[in-house]
């Protein structure tokens, strides 16, 4: 149960800002970092992003605040992506995908490159995160294996192999290979319960195993 470390943080969170309207502007842009990675830990990319974006304009860019916002914006990126299945239309999914890699898919790139030297950041998770978000799959699924080679307790490592896995399972399923799609959705499954078995009260990896238990329902039908 995370609830009670949640209240404590967002009870944290509110301190903060009490403590910046109390010191006034040379507050602001560390008390905004401060709280856009703070929502990032919630959950809540849409506010960290509010928050972080506003650090980063008042000239706190350590690199520390890029990677939360490569983070963030990484994160409001896979979520758009996931929506355009939604749009039936073909040339609004075309247009939609175009802005949202505008507006989402290259600041986060970029940010994530600036992020190089952040304390307690393993170069091959950034690596991975940046293979991810560029469509580099196998590239992905190596930096993760190395990021937690390296950091043995990183399982968000883990999601990211799972997730590049997921990605050339349906690549082979789209191409009619089912058997091969099914092998990499199992390789997914292993990474996915690793991450699950570190990370025991996240929700990704959970969300994670239950999305693909589903996708290999629907191929196993």
């Amino acid at each position: 149960d995370v609830r009670p470390p949640r209240k404590k943080l967002r009870e944290r969170l509110k301190a903060i800002e009490e403590e910046m309207r109390r010191a006034g502007h040379v507050a602001e842009a560390p008390g905004h970092a401060a709280l856009g990675r703070g929502f990032l830990a919630l959950g809540e990319p849409d506010e960290a992003r509010r928050h972080l974006d506003a650090a980063w304009e008042a000239g706190f860019r350590t690199p520390e605040t890029a990677y939360a916002l490569g983070l963030t914006l990484g994160q409001l990126y896979q979520r758009e992506l996931a929506g355009l299945a939604r749009i039936a239309n073909r040339e609004e999914r075309s247009s939609r995908r175009n802005s949202i890699e505008a507006e989402l898919k290259e600041p986060s790139l970029g940010y994530l490159r600036a992020s190089a030297g952040a304390e307690g950041v393993a170069p091959e998770y950034v690596r991975a995160l940046l293979a991810s978000i560029e469509g580099r799959h196998r590239e992905a699924i190596d930096e993760a294996r190395a990021a937690f080679s390296a950091v043995p307790w990183l399982w968000e490592a883990k999601v990211v192999e799972g997730n590049a896995l997921v990605r050339l399972g349906r690549e082979r399923y789209n191409a009619g290979a089912y058997g091969e799609a099914l092998a990499l959705y199992g390789d997914a499954r292993a990474a996915f319960g690793a991450a699950a078995r570190i990370g025991e009260s996240a929700q990704p990896p959970a969300a994670a195993l239950c999305t693909l238990g589903r996708t290999t329902l629907m191929l196993e039908v």
